[in-house]
């Protein structure tokens, strides 16, 4: 392991170091055995490193001024920069391409078409609640994230229920809409408060199937079925 050097690697901190080193080797020379060549030596370094370092810490705090000069001066043109191009672009004699030349931003007046989602959703069932099922939900792609992809509005969600060993039902027409959840998790509760949902359903298999829907309630496909036994 090195060892640790006694001299102080910051400036300020070897300055002070320096200055008691100093100070005790010259009251002291006779008993340390040091010569007055030895400490003239010294010394004069000493001069020369206290200029430089005076030198430096006024050139510090100079560009420390000087940067807070800067930066107020910067707001105040910023602001004035900000109001001159609000009137400019609110000005209807003024063109789209003079804009983009003074380096303007041009809005966009042409909605962008949202498209149908293209990913599936899946989801994960928490059963600890009797009578409840607790659906978290993520993106086939990102399946860490709860995040919806971009551009969707929420996930449609239905269910089918079955004694428990049936399969869970291939024919969509079998499956009850329950509803459309915009945030993750979703709580589904089977005690007759939850509109769509059975009050006798404890016991029995839920198998949900999910999509997403975009805002103008276009579809993506289907996940994959997911089950979990309804606690009773």
């Amino acid at each position: 392991m090195p060892a640790i050097d006694y001299i102080p690697r910051p400036d300020a901190d070897f300055d002070a170091w320096q200055a008691s080193f100093l100070d005790y080797a010259a009251k002291h020379a006779a008993a340390l055995g040091l010569r007055d060549a030895t400490l003239e030596e010294l010394h004069q370094l000493q001069k020369d490193w206290d200029t430089d370092y005076d030198a430096a810490v006024a050139a510090r705090a100079a560009w420390r001024a000087a940067a807070a000069a800067k930066q107020n001066r910067r707001a105040s043109f910023v602001a004035a920069l900000r109001r001159v191009a609000a009137q400019l672009r609110g000005t209807p004699d003024v063109t789209d391409a003079q804009r983009a030349a003074l380096g303007l931003t041009i809005p966009d007046t042409t909605p962008t078409a949202v498209a149908a989602p293209t990913s599936a959703p899946h989801a994960t069932v928490d059963t600890a609640q009797r009578l409840q099922h607790t659906l978290t939900v993520t993106d086939e792609h990102t399946p860490t994230r709860r995040a919806k992809p971009a551009g969707v509005f929420g996930v449609e969600v239905r269910v089918a229920l079955r004694p428990a060993g049936e399969p869970a039902p291939t024919d969509l027409d079998a499956y009850l809409f329950v509803g459309v959840f915009t945030r993750s998790p979703a709580t589904l509760i089977y005690d007759g408060t939850t509109p769509g949902l059975p009050a006798t359903a404890g016991g029995q298999t839920a198998h949900y199937q999910l999509r997403w829907l975009n805002a103008k309630g276009q579809p993506g496909p289907w996940g994959q079925i997911v089950s979990a036994t309804v606690g009773a």
